[in-house]
């Protein structure tokens, strides 16, 4: 089996290419033989191209760095000869907590070992359903993304467009106070129309928007905790708030109390989701972390955004003392 140890040199001021380098040493003192690649090298998706690819034979593909690098993945991982692992390098690492993966290079070289060497172990891998997401601006641009963990509209995805903008020289999520500060100063959440499986769950209103895959979110706070990440359905909840004093108040509602704390929030579950907006400055979304979509990616506000569930298209790599993907 052949191993890649993909890598996000731009991931946690470099924390990422130090991880992995530490986990190709523990690797090959298990015997394995790991090969780097730099996703945010030039040649980057050409060599995963090479190194997946489906004649090559079986591949364990790992992920080093925050969820964002998982997500850049997602394209790769989904190739029926490939098993995903995750040692996370980022501020929240939601895709390794969520599937129990463990947290430090030796401990996870073990796990990779030890499912190689029982190669049932990998047939028993977890089932990741994935997000489709199909982006539609207002001059009728199209693109389609992907995404494991989740999707939202509102104070989070703002924060995260600014952090996206933003000079990234502190660690951590000391890194979030300068956008966190800026995105609140500034928030102005746009009115939504929200669908679920043809059920309206939000018209013409503004408020917070989750779409989830996965139960865990940042800081543990889990608005959507009952969502499964291989049970065909996206759990789907909307909160109501205008303006910086309402989402100022949810915030702090929900930190204080925990996410089961939220006047007013809608729920819903289904397998597809449409999002749109008239607002003439569009959605401001993120997927996993990253904000939607990138800069320079489309030439006009997002206006409309539809998420489809595609079944079991990854398969996780399974620890033996791993908690489920859910």
């Amino acid at each position: 089996m052949r191993t890649v140890l993909a890598f996000n040199s731009k991931s946690g001021l470099g924390r990422a290419r130090l991880l992995a380098s530490s986990l190709a040493c523990s690797l090959h003192e298990h015997g394995i033989t790991a090969t780097p690649v730099d996703v945010a090298a030039a040649d980057g998706d050409q060599r995963l191209d090479d190194l997946t690819n489906l004649g090559a034979g079986r591949c364990m593909l790992i992920a080093v760095g925050g969820d964002g690098t998982v997500r850049r993945l997602l394209t790769w991982a989904r190739q029926p000869n490939v098993v995903l692992a995750h040692l996370g390098a980022g501020n929240e690492n939601l895709f390794a907590r969520g599937f129990g993966l463990p947290r430090g290079p030796d401990e996870l070289a073990r796990a990779v070992a030890v499912a190689v060497a029982r190669r049932g172990d990998l047939e028993r891998s977890h089932r990741l359903d994935l997000m489709e997401l199909d982006l539609s601006d207002a001059a009728g641009g199209l693109r389609r993304e992907l995404a494991c963990i989740m999707l939202s509209s509102g104070p989070d995805s703002i924060v995260v467009r600014r952090l996206d903008s933003a000079a990234r020289g502190l660690p951590g999520h000391l890194a979030y106070v300068v956008p966190v500060l800026g995105g609140l100063s500034a928030m102005r959440l746009p009115r939504l129309k929200v669908e679920v499986d043809g059920s309206l769950l939000a018209e013409d209103e503004a408020g917070w928007l989750m779409v989830a895959n996965m139960a865990d979110y940042a800081l543990g706070l889990n608005p959507c905790g009952q969502a499964k990440s291989d049970d065909g359905l996206l759990d789907v909840l909307f909160v109501p708030r205008q303006g910086l004093g309402q989402s100022l108040e949810l915030v702090t509602e929900v930190t204080r109390q925990g996410a089961g704390h939220m006047p007013g929030a809608r729920r819903l579950r289904g397998s597809n989701v449409r999002v749109s907006t008239d607002d003439p400055a569009g959605l401001t979304l993120q997927a996993d972390g990253d904000m939607l979509p990138r800069t320079g990616t489309m030439t006009k506000p997002l206006c409309e955004v539809r998420i489809n569930v595609v079944r079991n298209q990854v398969r996780v790599l399974r620890c033996e003392s791993g908690a489920a993907g859910s």
